[in-house]
């Protein structure tokens, strides 16, 4: 049976509580902090609807995961799981768009705690290599320390949302009018922006290894869906009806807004602290899972092997050290909504391979132990895939572009590390003789259709063309010294 009997070099440490807040050090980050106020303002009182649908769709999510993660429990499942169900490259491509996804997030949440204390550039590159310095030394987890961080947050929130328990009453007066199309574009934006906010807990698939009980993974994925989805919906109507009776600090700090009752005058203070400690805890446990997302990818070759090196106290220095490059660059490209959209791509392009990654093992491993089965999984899988589809169209463009940018350099990475560099020059000679003709196409056709046009433009596409050809011919002779090359070293070790 395929991963029967695996074995692993990690210690079964963990227990379900642990793993439990770890999930919820993921999910609480500047999420609740941040977006809900962009939410309100995207939604308004239909994000009510867009909460619950968002908690509907990770329950979904969470399945896959649970499939998956108990029939293969490896570090790596999303690498291991698409590896095995399509090959090589399509395992690199999600194991690459899975590293972009945590350092996107982990730059979410640096500039989160960056706006806490005012500074959000200077703040967020500050908290990055503060906390990969601590990687470095060996505290790559908070242990016990944020499990009572996130126990304090919860218990925080819980306050808030009873002390302003007395202001939800206008709940009965709120009419959701689901006739009017611009009312369902409301609801699907709201999911397709706040969709990041619920994110988080398949990341303890990661740990399924240090699991002490494996079969446990379904339930601590399904109890962080419920808590958070609770706690988003109770507070979001509370910022509902801040909102209605005309106050702007529900939207502009909206947490704020609802701990005045509470803590009176220094209620802005209160909550910047929680958000501090809570923006640390969702990025340590992130920078975590992106080193580990390089080790994957060095061990499998899809990066470079000095990335998968490890110091005698079991600190990978040069992944660390990667994952915190990679974090700070993302918080150089792009505003607060742009990273939030973007991190929302790339899930969404995850979970649609993993869907279909899910339906091709169900054939090709039949006999594969799965305690944890999907009921109809294959309409299921189809509905997830569909549902992703369909959200990323609400999501930003400049995203989705930085989204494809870092999918095409993943693509010349696997190019450069599988195919080969004298491939690649091959490829790149064929690719330019077939664009050079079709170029000459091109120019015959534009002669006779727009012969205006043609004498306007013809010294600039001929002058292109002749450079094109140029580049295609000294790739030749680059390719054909390589060729030599080879060959000569090849007759030198016969020797």
């Amino acid at each position: 049976m395929y991963y029967k009997g695996k074995k692993t070099l990690l210690s079964r440490h963990l227990s379900t509580k642990d793993l439990y807040f770890f999930a919820m050090s993921n999910i609480l980050g500047p999420q609740i902090f941040i977006m809900l106020g962009g939410m309100v303002l995207l939604s308004g009182v239909m994000g009510i609807i867009s909460i619950i649908i968002c908690g509907a769709i990770c329950t979904m999510i969470a399945m896959i995961y649970a499939e998956l993660g108990l029939s293969m429990p490896t570090t790596s499942l999303v690498i291991d799981a698409t590896n095995d169900a399509f090959g090589g490259f399509a395992s690199f491509v999600v194991g690459w768009s899975q590293l972009f996804g945590n350092i996107s997030f982990a730059a979410v949440s640096a500039l989160g705690f960056g706006l806490f204390i005012g500074k959000p550039l200077i703040g967020a590159f500050a908290i990055i290599i503060f906390l990969s310095i601590l990687q470095l030394i060996g505290m790559n987890e908070l242990g016990k320390i944020e499990n009572y961080l996130i126990l304090s947050i919860i218990l925080f929130f819980l306050i808030l949302i009873f002390s302003n328990i007395a202001n939800i009453t206008y709940i009965s007066n709120i009419s959701l009018d689901f006739t009017k199309l611009d009312n369902w574009k409301k609801i699907i934006l709201g999911v397709s922006f706040f969709f990041l906010a619920f994110t988080g807990f398949e990341d303890v698939t990661s740990y399924s290894e240090e699991l002490k009980d494996v079969k446990k993974l379904p339930l601590v994925m399904f109890l962080a869906i419920i808590t958070i989805s609770v706690l988003f919906l109770l507070i979001y109507l509370l910022l509902i009806g801040g909102i209605q009776t005309g106050s702007d600090l529900a939207l502009n700090e909206p947490l704020v807004f609802l701990s005045q009752t509470l803590f009176k005058g220094i209620s802005g203070i209160i909550i910047r602290i929680i958000g501090i400690f809570a923006t640390i805890s969702s990025l340590m446990a992130v920078l975590n899972t992106s080193a580990r997302n390089v080790l994957s990818m060095s061990e499998k070759g899809f990066l470079p092997k000095m990335l998968f090196k490890v110091t005698k106290k079991g600190i990978p220095i040069n992944a660390i050290l990667l994952s915190c490059v990679f974090s700070l660059t993302i918080v150089l490209s792009g505003s607060l909504d742009v990273l939030v959209y973007l991190a929302n791509f790339i899930y969404f392009f995850i979970t649609i391979i993993l869907s279909l990654s899910l339906m091709k093992l169900r054939k090709k491993r039949e006999k594969l132990a799965r305690p944890f089965k999907i009921p109809f999984y294959k309409p299921f899988a189809w509905t997830t895939i569909g549902i992703m589809i369909l959200l990323t169209f609400f999501l930003n463009l400049k995203s989705l572009a930085f989204g494809f940018i870092w999918l095409f350099f993943g693509f010349i990475l696997y190019v450069l590390r599988i195919v080969g560099e004298y491939r690649l020059k091959i490829a790149i000679i064929g690719a330019n003789i077939i664009s050079s003709a079709f170029f000459v196409i091109i120019l015959f056709a534009l002669k006779e259709v727009e012969p205006v046009l043609f004498m306007k433009l013809r010294w600039v596409i001929i002058i292109g063309l002749i450079f094109f050809l140029i580049f295609s011919f000294l790739l030749v002779l680059d390719a054909i010294n390589d060729k030599k090359n080879s060959n000569i070293a090849i007759s030198n070790q016969s020797l």
